[in-house]
């Protein structure tokens, strides 16, 4: 066997092999953390029947509706809070607008404790349990001090 010969089957199987771990690297990238089905862990979590589950998962849409809309009116509230710092009757209107995004603070408060109301009222007792852990992992989730968020995976 001739040097080209060789040359040409050794580039042809580091190609292979490229092309092998690149596909080995693609399928085995690990998911992000929030990718986790968060629907399947509640399941779990407190136990609900498929009847359960549908209230919900139809709970969960209402609720995240309602802030969807929340957060959308103070968005445009907190750029027209910046705005107006540049006209001559900026008290008047931040304090205004600070009232209103007061009022949307608390809108979401009394939508977040009606959700959970609705969703213990379909619970049986012996459910309770599960809702208190669920209840706990979502205040740890969204409200802990040291988040310690890993940087997100590089991308190949």
């Amino acid at each position: 066997m001739n040097k080209l010969k060789i040359y040409q089957w050794a580039t042809w199987c580091l190609l292979l092999l490229n092309l092998v771990m690149l596909c080995f690297f693609i399928l085995t990238k690990p998911k992000h953390p929030n990718n986790i089905n968060f629907n399947n862990a509640v399941k779990q979590e407190m136990n609900l029947n498929e009847e359960q589950e549908k209230l919900f998962l139809i709970s969960a849409a209402k609720h995240s509706e309602q802030l969807g809309i929340i957060s959308d009116k103070q968005q445009a509230l907190w750029q027209s809070y910046f705005k107006t710092l540049s006209s001559s009757d900026t008290l008047i209107q931040n304090d205004s607008i600070i009232s209103e995004l007061q009022n949307l603070e608390t809108q979401k408060i009394v939508v977040t404790t009606k959700h959970f109301k609705e969703i213990k009222s379909f619970l049986i007792p012996a459910q309770y349990k599960g809702f208190s852990v669920f209840q706990q992992r979502l205040l740890e989730r969204n409200f802990k001090k040291d988040k310690n968020i890993p940087p997100p995976p590089k991308d190949f």
